[in-house]
């Protein structure tokens, strides 16, 4: 079904904040829509009165957590999340074919987040520590020699 034809159950609230869809062939790209738990709910029962469609709920039971502070609009993250995702849909069309490649990229992906981050609390440690000695409140002159009083790590 197009994807219009689902947006169009959310309601003229929803709708009026909701991008575009754009399709090149075979394919369905839109802005990530404005909803609420409450909209898709809300969604969800209107298929179910204004069409023939059947509306079940699944079960399953998700736990939420904050994954990143950053999201596809920086390079790095949409070029090791959205990037290579859109990579692999061309290569593995279907779903089965997929999981080993998903399995193999998710410990790829988890070490370039983790490694990142690493880098992130290093820089920041290090540009910390260059302040503290350049202001003088970890360091002091002691005749010609710089006596620094504290460790970079600390």
């Amino acid at each position: 079904m197009p994807l219009e034809g689902l947006i169009v159950f959310l309601g003229r609230e929803v709708l009026a904040r909701a991008g575009r869809v754009n399709q090149p062939p075979d394919l369905q790209i839109s802005y990530v829509l404005p909803i609420t738990e409450a909209n898709f709910r809300e969604l969800l029962t209107r298929i179910k009165k204004q069409s023939n469609m059947t509306v079940r709920i699944d079960p399953t039971e998700f736990v939420i957590k904050k994954f990143a502070d950053e999201g596809s609009s920086t390079p790095f993250v949409a070029c090791i999340c959205m990037g290579i995702l859109r990579l692999r849909d061309a290569v593995f069309p279907d779903v089965v074919s997929r999981e080993p490649f998903d399995k193999a990229y998710e410990f790829v992906m988890m070490n370039l987040l983790n490694t990142r981050s690493s880098a992130k609390t290093i820089s920041t440690m290090i540009q910390t520590h260059v302040q503290n000695v350049a202001t003088g409140t970890v360091a002091r002159l002691d005749g010609p020699n710089i006596r620094v009083d504290e460790d970079v790590e600390t």
